[in-house]
């Protein structure tokens, strides 16, 4: 059975379904960060223009479940000011989370190929490359917070 998505993602999921309009404000590209194939399958129906009650009605149970728990929590404000804040911290965090994962890779890959010689791969020159562009990346978004 289909694990139901985290707690974040869900929270992105839910607020999309309350204002479709704040994928616009999505500016981190945070719906890229999705792991859960549900929740990424919805925020695309809803972003291709899709009513919310077609995304809800083809949510797999799990995607419900956790949706229905988010709104039972109140887990995100009401005021319309306030829900896009919220979004916003989520859009951030799920980028956070997503960068460092990517730099966790980046480090395992360059220990396993690293300790033969001191030249470095083409390979390696490049993920020690992407690793300083998602450091930078990474003291952006810490820094944008509100």
């Amino acid at each position: 059975e289909e694990k139901p998505p985290e707690q974040w993602e869900a929270l992105f999921a839910t607020a999309v379904l309350r204002d479709v309009r704040l994928l616009s404000k999505d500016g981190w590209r945070a719906a890229d960060e999705l792991k859960h194939t549900g929740l990424r399958t919805m925020i695309a129906a809803l972003a291709a223009g899709g009513s919310r009650e077609d995304a809800l009605y083809e949510a797999s149970e799990p995607v419900k479940r956790a949706l229905e728990e988010q709104a039972l929590q109140k887990s995100l404000p009401v005021d319309e000011q306030e829900l896009e804040q919220a979004f916003l911290t989520v859009c951030r965090r799920l980028k956070l989370r997503g960068v460092e994962e990517q730099l966790a890779r980046i480090a395992r890959e360059l220990a396993q190929a690293g300790g033969s010689g001191s030249e470095l791969t083409d390979e390696a020159r490049e993920m020690l490359s992407q690793q300083g562009q998602l450091l930078a990346l990474k003291r952006q978004i810490q820094a944008q917070k509100h």
